[in-house]
């Protein structure tokens, strides 16, 4: 209610833009107050006068004429609606009838320059007209993927190219490399352009030192990796893995190979080495983007391949789609501990990958 108490009054009654501002305000503050459990009996007597104070007087002068002191408050919503439809109309009606009015006036009574809008305004486009049009709607488009949905700086296909092919990109469609706008080079661009990242003068789709981090990032992790590696390596004591010896059956012929179990992979690998040596036959490409430690990701293409994986005793056999990788993981030592083969032999456990060959 004190919502509708600050409504501004509406000033002017031909106004239909603010006329229909005005009275769908009204409508809504009336449909909260009826979501809320409030009938319109209740707020009807005080809603009302709050109203006719916000019209204008020829429109409080027709609502008395027509109503008097008799009316409710849909009857003054209602008459506010058709006052908003009758006056919609007129506007409609006049803006028709003003091009007959100018048709109808002796053009040579007029100054020469107002002919010459009329004419420019009833005369057909030229050629000329016709091609800067063509090259205002080009302009539009998104500079990197040709898409109107976005402008340049948010395109995010752009934001994944390298730097140098963003520039081969400008360089093909005429733009400057500070702006990324055509029609002059970069020594002659006047925009006044500060980047986000490195504060030079461009646009931050087209700075250098985000690739120069994004290359620092990778020494960075490559060297934590290495050295990560080391650390690992200089440890005593071993982690045994999840591996096994199974067979893949090709061209009826057994090819023994040995697994491991990554219990943490999405997709089956084998290595190219492998795929080369039994002569498997290729599926297709497919493009992976793998996720590795620390957030870091990596696109790779590889060969699908499908493979009949089978138990060392032909027991049980299942076929497996494949990807190929040059190689899988780092050499994985086999178990030497005699103390703990004697332990797992006791347990009825078997070592299968105990005496195989490491490809």
């Amino acid at each position: 209610m004190s919502q509708l108490l600050e409504i501004p009054p509406l000033r002017h009654s031909n106004n239909v833009k603010s006329f229909w501002q005005l009275f769908d305000k009204i409508q809504i503050h009336i449909r909260s107050l009826e979501s809320l459990g409030i009938k319109s009996d209740t707020f009807s007597t005080l809603l009302s006068p709050v109203i006719l104070k916000s019209l204008t007087s020829d429109l409080v002068f027709e609502f008395n004429k027509e109503f008097g002191d008799k009316y409710s408050l849909s009857d003054l919503i209602d008459f506010l609606n058709r006052q908003l439809i009758a006056k919609e109309k007129t506007e409609l009606c006049l803006a028709k009838e003003k091009p007959l009015l100018i048709q109808n006036v002796n053009h040579s009574n007029w100054p020469r320059a107002k002919v010459k809008i009329q004419n420019e305004r009833t005369r057909n486009p030229t050629a000329n007209e016709l091609f800067v049009y063509d090259n205002t709607s080009r302009s539009k488009l998104c500079l990197f993927c040709d898409e109107a949905s976005h402008s340049n700086i948010n395109c995010a296909y752009g934001r994944s190219l390298p730097i140098e092919k963003r520039k081969s990109i400008l360089t093909k469609k005429g733009s400057c490399f500070h702006c990324i706008k055509p029609g002059h080079a970069s020594s002659l661009c006047r925009a006044r352009l500060k980047c986000t990242k490195c504060g030079k003068r461009h646009l931050d789709i087209m700075c250098y030192g985000e690739n120069k981090r994004s290359d620092n990032e990778k020494l960075e992790s490559k060297e934590v990796t290495e050295n990560t590696t080391l650390a690992n390596n200089s440890c005593l004591r071993e982690v045994y893995l999840l591996t096994l010896i199974a067979y893949i059956k090709e061209n009826n012929l057994k090819h023994f190979i040995r697994v491991i179990i990554d219990m943490g992979s999405q997709r089956s690998y084998i290595s190219k080495f492998t795929a080369r040596k039994i002569k498997l036959k290729g599926l297709g490409e497919e493009c992976v983007n793998h996720g590795l430690f620390g957030g870091i990701e990596n696109a790779e293409t590889h060969q699908r391949y499908r493979i009949n994986l089978s138990n060392v005793d032909g027991s049980y056999n299942f076929e497996l789609d494949v990807l190929d990788e040059k190689k899988i993981c780092a050499s994985l030592p086999k178990m030497n501990d005699a103390h703990c083969l004697n332990q797992l032999k006791d347990m009825g456990i078997l070592i299968s990958d105990e005496a195989i060959n490491e490809r």
